[in-house]
């Protein structure tokens, strides 16, 4: 079943949260567009299935453009990791909801990755691009010199070295300042 805290910036997480489907409905668009290769947008999907009306999808939408606005104008946080991506050109608005439904199915898996590993993982950004997000967001970052992991160590007060979690390589936490 669908949490409906997996990512309060998704589509159908806010449709169900406002109240406008259920989380049977939010399962069924969810399992119906990992069956399709490309998938089409959940909002759509939820559109043609009757749980949302056109009108009810604009009123999602526009809650979630909101959402975006707030979190762009956070200066602590730069905002948000995907959409500073397409801002600044290094992702197109499809490359990143495809990144974000595989990363809402991997959590739902057991498998947390953040938005930005993905997208390194899936070649989709550069490690230059990625730690020009996170300078933008005001990260810290150390980096694997044995597999290219990286490690978020903002607010962490890392200052002792310690092992990489994919290769065992010694990380030490100065390594990358973003």
């Amino acid at each position: 079943m669908v949490e409906p805290s997996e990512n309060p910036h998704l589509i159908g997480q806010i449709a169900l949260e406002v109240g406008l489907i259920s989380p049977a409905q939010l399962e069924t668009a969810i399992v119906k567009q990992a069956a399709q290769s490309p998938p089409s947008p959940l909002g759509r999907l939820l559109v043609e299935s009757g749980a949302l009306s056109e009108a009810k999808l604009a009123e999602v939408v526009r809650i979630q453009e909101t959402r975006f606005d707030r979190l762009a104008a956070e200066v602590s946080k730069g905002g948000l990791f995907g959409q500073l991506a397409v801002k600044l050109g290094y992702l197109k608005v499809e490359q990143l909801h495809d990144a974000l439904r595989e990363q809402q199915a991997s959590g739902r898996a057991g498998t947390s990755l953040r938005l930005g590993q993905l997208l390194l993982r899936r070649k989709a950004l550069s490690a230059e691009q990625y730690l020009e997000i996170l300078r933008r967001q005001e990260r810290e970052v150390a980096r694997c010199p044995g597999c290219g992991a990286f490690y978020d160590l903002t607010g962490a007060r890392a200052t002792e070295p310690f092992l990489c979690t994919g290769c065992q390589a010694v990380v030490h936490p100065k390594t990358v300042k973003a």
